[in-house]
Formats: structure tokens, C-alpha cells, sequence
């Protein structure tokens, strides 16, 4: 019996190393084509003329020009094809192992900006977006049109719940969360959890050798 009990403790520890050292940070949330977590979006830029900004979620993106609509639909299937996103988007890896909670992307949508009906780029526009979750953000990511994720540096949620960034660049947006389940960090972290898994492991086959020898 006690043999049998120090067999499934010792399987029950190398699946939970399993699920340590696999955890999967990649994909949505929820499906960009259904619910949204955005609530609302106001826009503000120093440049001086009549401001016009448009912003298309995924599920509208039959709305955008083809060549948005492409570099959107590519932001969705680096995203919903990623293992893992803390490696697709540089910066997003420190930021999940500070808030000690793997991530998932909960809204993808694309931003235009137009002054005096021109649409212009590098020109900077502070965002302020209502969203669902807030308590639960993580970063605001951008995919540039070679294909490259970033994090948008300094978006942060606002003493009035809301996020707020400023943009220099646009196009495919991403809004990511913390998805509540445990992140095991960095390499040394996980080499750590391997250490302790040894050590408890190497202590049950003890158990066991000493059982068999009660035995005889």
C-alpha cells in the first residue's frame, strides 16, 4: 500500500513539474470575431487641424482598406498561432513575469488617424480607452507593418480605470491581459521547481526502499 501511495505521489509531482514548465502564454482570450472588452476610445494630438481617427475592431475589418484589412488579419494569426506570446512580443515577457500571471491577448483591433482628412503617421495622439477588465491589463502591443510586435511603451491604466497611451505609430493594436494562471518566470525559476522536484522524488524511492526492506 505504502509502496503504491509513494508511486502516485511521485507522478503526481513530475505532471505538476509538466505544468510548470509548459505553461502557455499564447493566443486570445476570447475569440476578436465575438465580445470586445472595449468600452469606449477618446483621442487628443498637438498637431494643429481637424482630427478624425478610425478605429476598427476585428470583427469589422471588412470595413478596413485591403491593405489594412491584410496587416490586421496577419496580427490575428501571429496571435492566435503563438505558443507563446512573451516570446512573439519583445518587452511582453518581463511584464508577465512581474505581474506573475501568464497573458493573453483579449482585443485586436486597427487605428487610422486622419488631420484635415489626410491620414498621417509618426504623428503623436494620446489615447484614452474604456475596457472591460482593467484591473487586469498588462500591456498595450502594436505590430508595425514588417510584421514586428512591440509594447507600447508607457500605457498605463489611469487613476479613472481607463487606459491611456500615447501612439506614435498605427495600424494593429492588441490589447493584453493577465489571464490569472501562474507564470513560472524565467529559466532560473524553472530550474528551481526541477531541483525541488528531484530532491522530493530522490526522498520518496527512499520511503519505498525502506517499506521494502520492513517487508522482508
Amino acid at each position: 500500500m505504502k509502496k503504491a501511495m509513494a508511486i502516485l505521489i511521485m507522478m503526481a509531482m513530475v505532471l505538476s513539474l509538466s505544468v510548470v514548465a509548459f505553461a502557455n502564454n499564447g493566443g486570445f482570450m476570447q475569440s476578436p470575431t465575438g465580445g470586445t472588452s472595449l468600452i469606449s476610445y477618446q483621442f487628443h494630438t498637438e498637431q494643429q487641424g481637424v482630427l478624425w481617427v478610425g478605429l476598427t475592431k476585428y470583427a469589422d475589418r471588412q470595413d478596413l482598406p485591403m491593405e489594412e484589412r491584410d496587416l490586421l488579419e496577419q496580427a490575428y494569426a501571429d496571435i492566435a498561432g503563438a505558443d507563446n506570446l512573451t516570446t512573439l512580443i519583445a518587452g511582453l515577457k518581463k511584464i508577465a513575469g512581474n505581474l506573475k500571471s501568464n497573458v493573453a491577448a483579449s482585443d485586436l483591433f486597427d487605428i487610422r488617424i486622419f488631420i484635415d482628412g489626410d491620414q498621417v503617421h509618426n504623428t503623436p495622439v494620446d489615447v484614452v480607452l474604456g475596457i472591460e477588465n482593467a484591473e487586469k491589463f498588462a500591456a498595450l502591443v502594436h505590430m508595425d507593418e514588417q510584421g514586428n510586435w512591440t509594447v507600447v511603451e508607457g500605457a498605463k491604466i489611469n487613476a479613472d480605470g481607463n487606459l491611456e497611451a500615447t501612439l506614435s505609430e498605427y495600424s494593429p493594436f492588441a490589447i493584453v491581459l493577465a489571464d490569472g494562471t501562474p507564470n513560472p518566470g524565467d529559466g532560473i525559476d524553472i530550474a528551481v521547481y526541477a531541483s525541488i522536484m528531484a530532491v522530493a522524488a530522490i526522498a520518496v524511492v527512499l520511503v519505498i526502499r525502506k517499506s521494502s526492506k520492513k517487508a522482508a
